[in-house]
C-alpha cells in the first residue's frame, strides 16, 4: 500500500471515494448537518488545501482506495479528519495502516485526536486498538447518532 500526496487531480477520486465510504453512514444515522457525502467538490479542495492541512489518498494495489486529511497545529497536536476506505476495501487493516505511517511521518507530534461516532463499534475498536483513548464529553448529533472524541499522546 502506498499514501500519496493529495494533488487536485485527485479530487474526483476523493469525492467519489467520501461519497462511496460515509452514503452507509448517512443512511443508517441521517447525519445531514455532519457528513461528508454533502461536501461539494469545491468544499473538499478548500479543505484539503488549506494551510497546514496534508492531505493523502491511499492507493492499494492500482487502485486509490482511500483519503484522509492531517491537520497539524502549532502545539504540536494533528486532527485526522474524514479517513474513509472504499467498502469493498474496508476490514483489512487498510485505516490501521495508514494511521501508522501518519504517525511516523509527523514524528515532532506529540498528540493525535480524532472525532468518530460512538455506534460505530469497529470504528471505536480500531482506535482502541492503536491506542487512542475516548476523552471527554459525547456530542449528540440526533437520537440515532453520537460523536466521541479521541486523542493519543506520544
Amino acid at each position: 500500500m502506498e499514501i500519496i500526496e493529495f494533488k487536485e487531480e485527485y479530487l474526483d477520486v476523493v469525492y467519489d471515494i467520501q461519497q462511496k465510504s460515509f452514503m452507509p453512514l448517512f443512511e443508517k444515522y441521517q447525519d445531514i448537518d455532519t457528513n461528508p457525502i454533502f461536501e461539494t467538490k469545491e468544499i473538499i479542495l478548500e479543505k484539503y488545501t488549506k494551510t497546514g492541512v496534508h492531505g493523502y489518498v491511499f492507493q492499494y494495489e492500482d487502485t486509490i482506495v482511500g483519503a484522509v486529511r492531517v491537520t497539524i497545529y502549532e502545539d504540536k497536536s494533528a486532527k485526522i479528519s474524514n479517513l474513509c476506505v472504499l467498502p469493498e476495501f474496508q476490514g483489512m487493516g487498510i485505516a490501521q495502516k495508514v494511521m501508522h505511517t501518519l504517525e511516523k511521518k509527523y514524528p515532532d507530534v506529540k498528540k493525535w485526536f480524532l472525532w468518530t461516532i460512538l455506534q460505530e463499534k469497529g470504528n471505536c475498536y480500531l482506535y482502541e486498538k492503536m491506542k487512542y483513548e475516548h476523552r471527554g464529553d459525547p456530542i449528540i448529533v440526533n437520537p440515532l447518532m453520537t460523536l466521541i472524541y479521541y486523542e493519543k499522546k506520544l
